[in-house]
């Protein structure tokens, strides 16, 4: 019976790690599509930077939440004893909840958001993590596989 609710609890905690997204908005980072393909380089200069934070995607708030309701679910109906499906209920709900806010703090990352001056004279906006941009910085806009990064010069 313990190991049954440490191995639930174990997994609610973690349920978030195996949804974290397939994204990669890094300055370093690119995709397999984009890898031996033309991409296109422009100039710019950096205007402003502030710090964002990324959202976790829908996918993993739901599958945060189903895997925390259903080991919630199990560990209430093996605790109650009057009365299982009220205490698996309940469970339910409560492990929902948990899975959930275990899902967002594991997905949830903080990136740059760019505002760009690009040598025409337009002014852009990107948003990418693990980037140490700061004003002033001159930069190239490398466009990959339909995806954009900015770098330094």
């Amino acid at each position: 019976m313990k190991k049954v609710v440490l191995v639930s609890l174990l997994v609610v905690g973690f349920s978030g790690v195996a949804v974290a997204g397939n994204y990669d908005i890094s300055q370093d980072g690119n995709t397999r599509s984009g890898t031996l393909r033309q991409g296109r380089v422009e100039a710019a200069e950096v205007l402003d930077v502030r710090e964002v934070k990324i959202e976790p995607t829908r996918t993993a708030q739901m599958t945060g939440t189903g895997i925390g309701a259903a080991t919630g679910a199990v560990i209430g109906s093996q605790l109650g004893k009057k009365n299982r499906f009220v205490s698996g209920t309940l469970g339910g709900i409560i492990g929902g909840v948990v899975g959930n806010v275990a899902a967002d703090k594991v997905t949830q990352a903080t990136a740059q958001e760019l505002i760009l001056k690009k040598d025409d004279g337009k002014l852009i906006t990107i948003t990418q993590s693990d980037s140490e941009l700061v004003e002033g910085d001159k930069v190239y806009i490398v466009e990959s596989a339909g995806k954009l990064r900015v770098r330094k010069q």
